[in-house]
C-alpha cells in the first residue's frame, strides 16, 4: 500500500468514526428524550389528584382524606405518583392554613375573635365529618399499610433539616401565634382539642403542625 493510499484510508476511517459517533450521540439523545417522556407520563397524575382538584375537595369535609385513602388502594398508580399526590395534598393543606393565618392577622382587632370562632366552628364540623366518614370506611388492610409505609417512609435527618431550614421564620412565628390564639379561644369556649383522626394524640389539620 502506498503512502497516498494510507492517507486516504486514514481519512476514510476518520470520517467513518465521526459519522459513527454522531449516530451514537443522536441515538443517545433520542433515547434520553424518550425516557424523559416515559418518566413524565409515568409521573403524570390523574386530574382528581392535581392541586387544583384537591383545593376544590377542601370544601367537602372528609373528601380530601377519602381521596388520599383511595390513592393507596389504586392499582393504576406508581409509588412515585402516590408520593406526588401526597405532596399535592400537603401543599393544599399548607395553603389553606396560611390563608387562615393571614385572614386572622389581617382582620381588625375587634373582629379577630369572630374570625377565630368561625375557624374553630369550621374545624369542629370538619372533624365530625372526618370521624363519620372514617367510621363508615373499612380499615386499611395489612397490605395497604405495608404499601403506605414503603411509599411514605419517615423523613431522614437530612430531609428534616432541609425542611426546617426552608421554613420562613416570620411565617412560622405568625402561624404559632395563630395556633396559640386558637387554643386560647377554644379554652375560653370550653372546647377540648380533638385527637388526630385514627385515635392518635395531638392536634392535626388547620390547628396543628
Amino acid at each position: 500500500m502506498s503512502g497516498t493510499d494510507l492517507k486516504l484510508g486514514s481519512r476514510a476511517v476518520t470520517y467513518l468514526l465521526v459519522g459513527a459517533i454522531a449516530v451514537v450521540a443522536a441515538g443517545a439523545a433520542i433515547l434520553e428524550i424518550t425516557m424523559r417522556g416515559q418518566a413524565a407520563r409515568a409521573a403524570a397524575l390523574p386530574k382528581e389528584l392535581s392541586v387544583d382538584s384537591m383545593k376544590a375537595q377542601m370544601s367537602e369535609p372528609g373528601k380530601l382524606m377519602q381521596t388520599m385513602r383511595d390513592t393507596l388502594r389504586r392499582e393504576d398508580l406508581t409509588d412515585e405518583q402516590r408520593r406526588q399526590a401526597m405532596q399535592n395534598s400537603r401543599e393544599v393543606m399548607r395553603a389553606t392554613m396560611a390563608q387562615r393565618v393571614d385572614e386572622y392577622f389581617d382582620a381588625p382587632e375587634e373582629d379577630k375573635t369572630t374570625v377565630l370562632d368561625r375557624h374553630i366552628d369550621e374545624f369542629l364540623a370538619r372533624m365530625a365529618e372526618w370521624e363519620k366518614a372514617r367510621s363508615e370506611r373499612p380499615e386499611l388492610s395489612e397490605e395497604e399499610r405495608e404499601r403506605m409505609q414503603n411509599t411514605f417512609p419517615p423523613p431522614t435527618q437530612e430531609q428534616r433539616k432541609a425542611r426546617s431550614e426552608s421554613i420562613d421564620p416570620d411565617r412560622m412565628a405568625r402561624a404559632m401565634a395563630y395556633f396559640s390564639a386558637v387554643r386560647s379561644r377554644m379554652g375560653e369556649r370550653g372546647i377540648k382539642m380533638p385527637s388526630r383522626p385514627g385515635g392518635r394524640g395531638g392536634p392535626r389539620g388547620p390547628f396543628g403542625p
